[in-house]
């Protein structure tokens, strides 16, 4: 296992070649995956449990249980939710958890197995969507109505340029709220 700090945050991180056994997940690891419920059902590790990030603060004390079976590994699609993710966990008061490296991005590009379903749109991509097309009718309604509507494009790129400089999304945290990204279901694996 490697630790990295970021920020002087000291965050577990743990290998997929740490936590695989003869090509398959360790079965004393219990792997979370905290991407959306389309984005867990495009591409997901075998037995990964899925809690969207927008849901771990109500499946706390589950996943602390989970944690006394054994340690957790928390995955997502490169590496900012998990983060966030353990960064709740732990005021909780789990600490048998920690971060996988690349997320699903590089386990399925260091062709480790998975489950694939059906092409999805990452909540990255939402984020891209929704930021664009307030940009566009933002630009639209100022040329034509009001020269104020181009606060809208001007206030998602100032929106945008936080995002990238803290790392962390205002807009991806709203989206991630909206139902279709969220799980109601009783933690169980894939």
């Amino acid at each position: 296992m490697v630790e990295t700090t970021v920020e002087e945050k000291v965050y577990p991180w743990v290998r997929a070649q740490d936590i695989l056994q003869d090509g398959k997940v360790r079965t004393d690891f219990q792997l979370v995956d905290v991407r959306t419920p389309a984005e867990f059902g495009e591409v997901h590790v075998p037995g990964a449990l899925n809690v969207p990030l927008a849901d771990v603060a109500s499946h706390l004390s589950e996943l602390k249980a989970k944690s006394e079976q054994g340690p957790i590994v928390l995955m997502c699609r490169t590496k900012n939710r998990i983060k966030l993710a353990y960064d709740q966990l732990n005021q909780f008061g789990v600490s048998h958890c920690h971060l996988l490296e690349g997320g699903i991005i590089a386990w399925k590009a260091a062709g480790h197995p998975v489950v694939q379903g059906e092409r999805a749109i990452s909540l990255e991509g939402q984020v891209r969507m929704v930021a664009g097309a307030m940009i566009v009718l933002g630009v639209i309604l100022g040329v034509t109505v009001n020269p104020w509507f181009l606060a809208i494009p001007a206030g998602v790129g100032a929106g945008l340029f936080h995002a990238g400089y803290t790392d962390s999304c205002l807009m991806g945290t709203i989206l991630a709220k909206l139902p279709f990204n969220r799980t109601h279901s009783p933690l169980k694996r894939s």
